[in-house]
């Protein structure tokens, strides 16, 4: 039950700062932001109400830690103002949990987190609990001041959600006790999984209490001696991960929010009715993203749509996911940081895939129908070679998640995030090349350059070096979905395939209470 949209999440009609009215949806597993309005705030701030609801989730303090597992909404808005042509990333008033002029609104009782950039909100339970979280008439603050506007401008406003998952700061193994497909290991002999015990630097050598690997060279390589940075994100410090990949409804939503020129970077559908895999009014593996409206001044935006929002979105290049993580105020992962959401603090277990056994459930009995966003099976937790779904392409993202299944049934992570194996390829930033170790833990910023490309320096470039894969995806060897398979760890790809997706994380904000 993953929507977000058929290419209208949060689409608005705004008429002014001090009177607006705005009509728009969002969804991802059902979550829901519509009744969006602007009210006038005072002559440098606006507020911006709307209502919110998620099926599915949840908070449960463990060992002294009231935020160990909790799910969380990243809302972020985009506006245009005066009839212009170009959506801007709108900034947030105030820092910290539950700043002066929020509201919490009418329902479940929620708080709200503004990173220090301000580029977003965090929504989250603000007690423990389960279920749907329905919020109606929350508001934060738009600094209007900061984009140059006065309170009498006209704008178009949207706004956007994705879940995440929290990923609480601590301790983590990376490797599984194997070397057979490059795992990572401590190294001085043997292949006991690392301990990565601080946000420290880590060294990578071949001697006790090191991080090594079983491959120094090609695709599984760890890149041999060296430095993991303190600027790396290495897992250590808590983080926010996409609950899902990023799906075909919000990659719609992403490209309908772009120029021409930048649409043109972000999508091979270059004529009216063809789709994202580059074939015109055919669709491939299951990808129905489809260029719908082309107007003929070749300068105005052209409009997406799909018929399957809720199916992870394929034929992604790691350029693509870049400019997307940028976009959302989000950043990519980092290979560590991919063990840590899949295996959490318990210990590693050979072979073991996102679930934390090496159990594997076939699919059966569709239940519904696929691609209405409400279809699962009756049984299966992985979407891989011969295990009963579909051959050809990627399924409804979070599909073996149902009420009352184990983590195991789930397929679900430590920390509750789905489709970490299997399904499509994660693109995690690797360490096995200099110009994965050059990742620095920086969040993009909500602009994206004129081209269409990710403008933070600090992440891997278009060419995709210091990239690799993780997680395996539908069509690949059933081992390449084991958490510490590192077949493809450093293998560069620059170009977009049917089995390449992705999602992207943030760095949890200093103050969480």
């Amino acid at each position: 039950m993953s929507k977000m949209m058929n290419g209208t999440m949060g689409k608005t009609v705004i008429l002014t700062l001090l009177c607006a009215v705005t009509t728009g949806v969002a969804k991802a597993n059902n979550l829901a932001i519509n009744s969006v309005k602007i009210k006038g705030r005072d002559d440098t701030t606006a507020w911006v109400q709307f209502d919110i609801s998620w099926e599915n989730s949840w908070r449960h303090g463990s060992g002294g830690d009231p935020l160990y597992f909790h799910d969380a909404a990243w809302v972020f808005l985009k506006f245009k103002a005066n009839n212009g042509q170009v959506w801007t990333h709108a900034k947030l008033k105030g820092r910290g949990i539950n700043p002066d002029g929020y509201s919490h609104g009418a329902g479940t009782a929620v708080e709200m987190i503004v990173p220090d950039d301000g580029l977003g909100v965090f929504i989250r339970r603000a007690g423990d609990g389960a279920g749907t979280t329905a919020v109606q008439r929350v508001s934060v603050v738009w600094d209007i001041a900061s984009h140059n506007l006065a309170k009498t401008d006209t704008v178009l406003m949207q706004v956007f959600g994705l879940e995440m998952c929290y990923v609480a700061e601590g301790a983590f193994r990376v490797g599984d006790g194997l070397a057979t497909q490059g795992q990572l290991f401590e190294g001085g002999g043997g292949t006991n999984a690392f301990l990565i015990s601080s946000a420290a630097a880590i060294t990578l050598a071949d001697e006790k209490g090191c991080l090594w690997g079983a491959r120094q060279d090609g695709a599984m390589s760890m890149g041999g001696v060296g430095v993991i940075e303190t600027g790396f994100p290495n897992g250590y410090n808590a983080y926010y991960c996409m609950k899902y990949p990023v799906t075909q409804g919000q990659y719609s939503d992403f490209l309908n929010t772009l120029t021409r020129e930048q649409q043109t970077t972000r999508c091979s559908a270059v004529s009216e009715g063809s789709y994202m895999s580059d074939s015109d009014g055919e669709t491939k593996n299951r990808n129905t993203v489809q260029l719908t409206v082309k107007p003929d001044d070749n300068e105005s935006p052209c409009t997406f749509a799909t018929i399957t929002p809720d199916y992870a979105c394929c034929w992604l290049s790691w350029a693509d996911l870049a400019a997307f993580s940028d976009w959302s105020g989000l950043r990519p992962m980092s290979e560590l940081e991919y063990e840590k959401a899949c295996r959490g603090p318990l210990p590693a277990v050979p072979g073991e895939f996102a679930w934390g056994s090496t159990k594997v459930i076939k699919f059966t009995d569709l239940q519904g129908e696929d691609g209405s966003g409400e279809e699962y099976y009756e049984a299966g937790n992985i979407h891989c070679p011969s295990n009963g779904g579909p051959a050809s392409g990627p399924v409804r993202v979070g599909i073996s998640a149902r009420p009352g299944r184990t983590r195991e049934e789930a397929g679900a992570t430590y920390w509750g995030i789905m489709d970490m194996s299997g399904n499509l390829w994660e693109r995690p930033v690797t360490i096995g090349s200099s110009a994965g170790r050059s990742f620095r833990n920086v969040h993009g910023d909500g602009v994206l350059t004129e081209a269409g490309e990710a403008n933070v320096t600090s992440w891997p470039g278009v060419n995709a070096a210091g990239i690799g894969y993780r997680g395996g995806a539908f069509g690949q060897p059933l081992a390449a979905s084991n958490v510490s398979d590192r077949y493809n760890g450093t293998y560069t790809n620059r170009g977009r395939w049917f089995y390449f997706g992705g999602r992207a994380v943030r760095t949890a904000p200093t103050v969480q209470e």
